[in-house]
């Protein structure tokens, strides 16, 4: 994964964009929220 692919949380329908990646852990901007949620790689999923 990289800056700009589009993800979500393995089982969740809402999706992302990738707006930082660094140290196993990708900083995902959702439409409609403020701020970007920080999660864990291996807990996301391209679309």
């Amino acid at each position: 994964m990289k800056k700009g692919d589009k993800v979500r949380e393995i089982g969740d329908t809402l999706t992302g964009t990738i707006v930082y990646i660094a140290n196993g852990y990708a900083d995902v901007k959702y439409p409609n929220m403020k701020g970007v949620c920080s999660l864990p790689v291996q807990f996301l999923e391209k679309v």
